[in-house]
């Protein structure tokens, strides 16, 4: 990110920023998975939630850097990039203190280590309980694709089925998603908003990524994540659909912060499917794979939602988001239902 902040050709722009998606994009992965693997299972979707809201806030408080920079200052868009850099350096920092999961140490059969952080575990929590846990309850049969592991696991049935799906859900999803995040400033510009108009106006939906995202951590645990995923997904299209037909200056922010909201409960769920829907040995790699291939969705929305517009123009453009939608609702209905189940 510093370096793209100077770049002095587009060439070299995209070449760093292709370098730092390889970096966010596997940090993505891995985050999602830890937080899988370390989480009770009643309350997985709810500490996954908490890491979404944070990284919402940070994309939340995005706009309103770029309203005092962009239009103000040659050198805005630099100064957006070295922000970005300066919360990269954090995370080298605040890794340390993170302990590694219980899951992982099984499947690497350091089973000391495993056992003391278990034992650690529960002594916590029958010091906040005041009272001693429960009995262990046998988990029953296991993943029938827990023995298998490695990248050649997930190019053989049952899990290559599910990487596909998980895939195509990503995919189609990200296509509309990247394009209402990257470029409704460039869309809503031609239709005769200002640069600054835009950036104000997605200002405020910035906002809705952190209120969705909130919604996630407390409802995630308690509905069917399928459904509320596909639910949240046709909302979204829908909500799309309406600003391609009716923007203007009253309606972008209320319908931009629906949008918003709708991806920032939409996000943590769907991660935090696509993260128990494999086995620990090929988790992070599952979730990487699924997640990753998705990303091209977003790597070709340009072309993709661009193509549209100067086919049908803003609407057509806005319409053709609200369809990867629609069919990102009726793909998550494929996914297994695993609420509430404990991992392998």
């Amino acid at each position: 990110s510093l370096l793209s902040a100077t770049s002095t050709s587009l060439d070299s722009l995209v070449f760093w920023r292709f370098i730092s998606g390889m970096g966010i994009g596997a940090e993505i992965a891995l985050v999602t998975t830890y937080m899988a693997e370390v989480s009770p299972a009643p309350l997985r979707g709810r500490y996954t939630g908490w890491t979404i809201v944070a990284a919402f806030a940070g994309l939340g408080v995005v706009p309103i850097v770029a309203l005092q920079v962009v239009p103000t200052y040659d050198w805005g868009w630099r100064a957006l990039f070295v922000v970005g850099a300066l919360g990269g350096l954090l995370i080298g920092f605040m890794r340390r203190g993170l302990p590694d999961s219980v899951h992982w140490l099984v499947g690497e059969e350091r089973y000391e280590e495993a056992e003391a952080m278990l034992i650690a575990a529960e002594r916590h929590a029958e010091q906040q309980l005041g009272q001693p846990l429960p009995p262990p309850v046998d988990p029953g049969a296991q993943d029938e694709a827990t023995t298998s592991s490695g990248l050649g696991a997930l190019f053989s049935p049952p899990l290559l089925g599910r990487v596909v799906l998980l895939a195509l859900i990503w995919f189609v999803y990200y296509i509309g998603n990247y394009g209402w995040l990257t470029l409704a400033p460039e869309l809503l510009a031609k239709h005769g908003f200002s640069l600054k108009q835009s950036i104000a106006s997605l200002t405020m939906t910035g906002l809705g990524f952190v209120a969705g995202a909130l919604a996630a951590v407390y409802s995630s645990d308690r509905l069917d994540r399928r459904r509320t995923a596909a639910a949240l997904a046709a909302v979204w299209a829908v909500t799309l659909a309406g600003i391609g037909f009716f923007a203007s200056p009253l309606t972008i922010p209320v319908l931009g912060f629906v949008a918003s909201f709708t991806i920032g409960f939409f996000i943590p769920i769907l991660y935090t499917i696509t993260g128990e829907t494999f086995p620990t040995r090929v988790r992070a790699t599952g979730v990487s794979l699924s997640d990753g291939i998705g990303h091209l969705g977003g790597a070709f929305c340009g072309q993709i939602i661009l193509g549209a517009e100067a086919l049908s123009g803003f609407t057509g453009a806005f319409l053709t988001m609200a369809a990867t939608g629609l069919g990102a609702a009726i793909l998550v209905g494929f996914v297994r239902d695993h609420t509430g189940n404990t991992l392998d």
